[in-house]
């Protein structure tokens, strides 16, 4: 699909076609399964209508490279598993819910322009977060190194599951979904700006929790701890 095409597919049932999406929009209105191989080698999108199921059944998922993917259409992609691959990947969630995201690299991250779940979120690596004024990103983050660095000022609805790495918040923004930490984990708030916690207690465990950055983290419940090794450190 090269730019400007469209390829727009309905009826339940499978697409056999293989589709390498080359800046174009492949757009589903039913609930379908694409059987054959998906690739992208542009900024391209895909759109799922509301209420409907794109199924991706290749093996791996889709990686995204140096490519732009939107997904739109307020539907859900059960993809098997996007994966951030590159410097320049980037996937923008316009309306829609997915799977499974993991990143292989430091990437541009994902970047929330309507409310939108992502099932599984896995974030080793530098990843920018960027949730739009007004809108939502739910689901379920696990976060094992590098940082999940969150812009603009979206609210943040997923569970954040941290065993390592940096929470670093640029911007004033509210997190509604559970925290939890496994192992030492950061959050570094930007100074002069607010990172608003209204989710359940975090409870430290034998982990060290550092809280850095010059700004102010705002929890409404409790920072516990709850071990003899638990260690809230103020940088």
């Amino acid at each position: 699909l090269q730019s400007g095409g469209v390829l727009k597919t309905s009826g339940d049932g499978q697409y056999t076609g293989d589709t390498a999406l080359a800046g174009g929009k492949f757009s589903a209105t039913d609930s379908q399964v694409l059987s054959g191989t998906l690739s992208i080698t542009a900024d391209s999108e895909l759109a799922v209508s509301e209420n409907y199921t794109l199924t991706l059944s290749q093996t791996g998922g889709l990686s995204l490279g140096a490519n732009t993917l939107t997904l739109s259409g307020g539907g859900s992609f059960v993809s098997g598993g996007l994966d951030l691959d590159n410097a320049s990947s980037k996937l923008l969630l316009n309306s829609i819910t997915v799977d499974n995201v993991s990143t292989s690299l430091a990437s541009l991250g994902l970047d929330v322009d309507a409310d939108s779940t992502v099932t599984s979120l896995s974030v080793g690596h530098t990843t920018p977060v960027t949730i739009d004024p007004g809108k939502t990103l739910s689901g379920a983050i696990t976060v094992t190194g590098g940082s999940i660095k969150l812009g603009e000022t979206g609210m943040l609805a997923s569970s954040v599951s941290m065993s390592g790495g940096t929470l670093d918040a640029d911007q004033s923004m509210t997190i509604s979904g559970a925290l939890t930490q496994s192992g030492s984990i950061t959050i570094d708030v930007a100074t002069g700006n607010t990172l608003t916690y209204s989710g359940a207690s975090l409870s430290l465990g034998a982990n060290t929790l550092t809280l850095s950055g010059g700004g102010t983290f705002s929890n409404t419940n409790a920072l516990v701890l709850n071990d003899a090794d638990s260690l809230l450190s103020l940088a």
